[in-house]
């Protein structure tokens, strides 16, 4: 008992069903305040009333008050919320003083509140996040790829939330691979080997009415069965010229074996040329001569190849944003990259836990200069889900530069101004 002093103790003997309120007191366990048996720590704000009410006698229409005044100087911290919790200690301090408790236990009962209050909730609040907690936690055990993919979806429109999001999923022993015309769905989807595969509604330009037509028609074994039918006649009609737009521009034919050395695309820029830019010639089928269309495709295919190099790595960023409307670095780095600097456990950016190497993204490099006039280069690094960190490079010489787009791999620390990095522990790797 070295910090609370029991007083008028008339008896101990047993007692029936009391009101039970945790107070976290240190080295202790139990104690009585007027008839409330208090142990360990408080649970609801509506707690914090009651023992304003018992232990400093506020009137019941002033408790409130009590609370309100501990919750904003625990949210805002502002002056005049700090102002206010001042005053409330002194008075329910001298209230508990009043009816018999020392000052010592009085000030430590009013610092557990004080605790309690960095992150306490109402009765109603906490109930509806303990049954909302419940059914998450028997989704996930039950039905773990369909409450994942719900998870995905609800985290997507923030890029915290999003970076968050993935890696948990990492953690459990999922990967993110790029979307399928064969295999997205309208939600995210899980496919075999623990693979989870963004929708195809994620795409700017691809339409519910779109999708729903992309997935009736499958499967597509070749690029002929998705423009054509047997007879020669253009065979979308809501998987229009967007639609195409956006998936051609995100690569979303792999399964189709189409696009590489010595295929019918050397590159998907080449397949752009032919089926994007050309779409009103090879959607032609006059009836003199039903399969135009497709003869027009063939002879775009071959007399484009030669011209058409794949796109850079800034067009290929830049496609993402447009179609994503952020940066999905994984398209900028071959797999086998990605599964060595995984293999030798060379987390990204958005992973980062303590001072070590990582690797990023460089969307930009600014050059900076210190107000000493040390020179640096600001980053703008970007992590695998598309979050832009800022980050100061020092040691910068004045001439070296980065390709657009680079991957790096780098020794990063972080401090209260952000990351930072030296650029002779800098390599770019791709």
């Amino acid at each position: 008992m070295s910090d609370v002093v029991p007083v008028k103790i008339r008896a101990i003997k047993r007692v029936p069903a009391q009101p039970v309120y945790d107070i976290q007191v240190k080295k202790n366990h139990n104690f009585f305040a007027n008839g409330l048996l208090v142990h360990n720590c408080v649970i609801f704000q509506e707690q914090v009333m009651e023992l304003a009410e018992k232990c400093a006698g506020f009137p019941k229409d002033k408790c409130d008050e009590v609370r309100r005044a501990i919750m904003k100087r625990s949210i805002s911290g502002g002056e005049a919320a700090k102002k206010s919790a001042q005053e409330t200690r002194e008075s329910f301090v001298k209230g508990c003083i009043n009816n018999g408790y020392t000052d010592q236990v009085a000030n430590n009962l009013y610092d557990k509140i004080l605790y309690f209050a960095g992150y306490g909730f109402n009765k109603a609040h906490a109930v509806a996040y303990g049954i909302d907690s419940y059914w998450c936690a028997w989704l996930m055990t039950y039905y773990e790829e369909q409450w994942l993919s719900a998870y995905i979806e609800s985290m997507l429109g923030n890029p915290d939330k999003k970076a968050k999001a993935f890696g948990e999923i990492k953690k459990l022993g999922y990967t993110i691979v790029p979307i399928d015309i064969n295999h997205a769905d309208k939600g995210w989807t899980v496919l075999p080997g623990m693979r989870f595969m963004p929708s195809l509604l994620s795409c700017k330009g691809v339409g519910e009415t779109a999708a729903d037509e992309i997935i009736a028609s499958r499967p597509y074994n070749t690029i002929e069965d998705i423009f054509w039918n047997e007879d020669g006649t253009w065979k979308p009609s809501k998987f229009n010229k967007k639609a195409l737009d956006a998936l051609v521009k995100v690569g979303a034919f792999g399964s189709l074996d189409c696009v590489g050395e010595g295929k019918q695309f050397n590159s998907y820029n080449h397949m752009y040329e032919v089926v994007v830019e050309n779409s009103d010639a090879i959607k032609k089928n006059p009836k003199k001569d039903p399969n135009l269309g497709r003869k027009t495709f063939y002879e775009l295919a071959r007399a484009l190849e030669p011209d058409t190099k794949e796109w850079s790595r800034r067009e290929i960023a830049q496609n993402n944003i447009d179609v994503f409307g952020s940066l999905d670095v994984s398209s900028l780095v071959e797999q086998s990259v990605l599964d060595k600097l995984e293999e030798k456990n060379v987390k990204p950016i958005d992973e980062w836990t303590e001072k070590g190497f990582y690797w990023f993204c460089v969307q930009a490099a600014h050059p900076k200069k210190t107000k000493t006039g040390k020179s640096y280069l600001l980053f703008e690094a970007i992590g695998p889900v598309g979050k832009v960190y800022k980050m100061n490079a020092w040691g910068w010489d004045g001439i070296k530069t980065f390709s657009p787009f680079a991957v790096v791999l780098a020794e990063v620390d972080r401090n209260d101004y952000g990351f930072s990095t030296t650029l002779w522990r800098c390599k770019e790797i791709t």
